[in-house]
C-alpha cells in the first residue's frame, strides 16, 4: 500500500483527503491507511497547505477561475477553510486580480464580436464567468465597462453568493 501511495504522489499532487480515499479503496486493511498518511506528513511528502497553493495558484493563472470555484473545488478534496482562505488570499489577494482575470476572459471572447453584443451574447458571457467563480457583481461591472451596454435586466446580482 506504501508503494501505491507513493507512485500516486509522484505522480501529482494529492491532499490527505484525496490520497486517502485512494487507499481505502484499495487497501485490505483499513486501519493501515491513516499511519501511513501520519508517517507521509511527517516526511513532508503530504503537505496540505502546499497542495492549497499550488492548486490555487493553477487554477486562478492557467484556467482563469475565480474565488468561488477554487474555494469550492478545495472544500471538495477536504481542505479545511483556512488553508482554503490563505491559498485564496494567497493568489488572488485583491478585488483588482479578480477584475483582471475576467477582462481577459471577455477581452478573449470578445475579439471575434462586433458591437453592439446581443443580450444572447451576454448572458452567455455572464454565465460562463458565474460558472467559473467570480462575483456577480464584479462580473456586471466589467460587462459594462468592456463592452458599454448594460446586462440584460434578467441578469440579476446574486444575493446569495457562496464562497
Amino acid at each position: 500500500m506504501q508503494d501505491y501511495a507513493l507512485r500516486a504522489l509522484a505522480q501529482r499532487v494529492h491532499s490527505t483527503e484525496e490520497l486517502r480515499r485512494k487507499l481505502r479503496r484499495r487497501a485490505l486493511n483499513s486501519t493501515a491507511v491513516e499511519p501511513l498518511l501520519e508517517r507521509l506528513a511527517e516526511r513532508g511528502w503530504l503537505d496540505n497547505s502546499h497542495y492549497a497553493l499550488t492548486f490555487a495558484r493553477h487554477r486562478a493563472e492557467h484556467r482563469r477561475f475565480g474565488r468561488y470555484r477554487i474555494a469550492r473545488e478545495l472544500r471538495r478534496r477536504g481542505l479545511a477553510e483556512e488553508l482554503i482562505e490563505q491559498a485564496l488570499q494567497e493568489v488572488l489577494p485583491a478585488e483588482e486580480d479578480e477584475r483582471a482575470l475576467i477582462g481577459r476572459r471577455l477581452e478573449r471572447r470578445l475579439r471575434n464580436q462586433k458591437p453592439p453584443y446581443s443580450d444572447k451574447l451576454l448572458r452567455s458571457l455572464y454565465a460562463s464567468l458565474l460558472r467559473a467563480g467570480f462575483s456577480s457583481a464584479i462580473i456586471r461591472d466589467e460587462l459594462f465597462c468592456r463592452t458599454k451596454q448594460t446586462p440584460p435586466e434578467d441578469v440579476a446580482v446574486a444575493e446569495d453568493e457562496a464562497p
